[in-house]
């Protein structure tokens, strides 16, 4: 999946073995991204799915939000995260709750 999801960056990103990550030009232009969880698509905010703090030396090109290899599971990480409000209830009706943040 972060396969095809770095793939369809403008310019695509480009896995790096040797950082051992996805990289991009720091100017790229993130996809429209969502995840449907319980019906419900959730999209993912485009500004947090390139990562300025985080250079590769060689290229000079930032990290994506988006880690992993096509034979990884995709992680729901703080990328996607930072953008929702998170209500656990493992009381009552063992549930998970996600709104966006305003």
């Amino acid at each position: 999946m972060s396969d095809r999801i770095n793939s369809m960056f403008t310019p695509p990103a480009v896995f790096s073995r040797t950082q051992g990550g996805w990289f991009v030009k720091c100017d790229a232009v993130p996809p429209e991204f969502g995840i449907k969880i319980g019906g419900k698509m959730i999209y993912h905010d485009p500004k947090s799915m390139i990562l300025p703090q985080i250079i590769d030396p060689q290229t000079g090109n930032c990290a994506t939000g988006i880690g992993g290899v096509s034979s990884a599971p995709y992680i729901l990480g703080d990328t996607f995260m930072q953008g929702l409000v998170s209500v656990f209830d493992i009381t009552e009706k063992m549930e998970i709750r996600f709104a966006k943040r305003l």
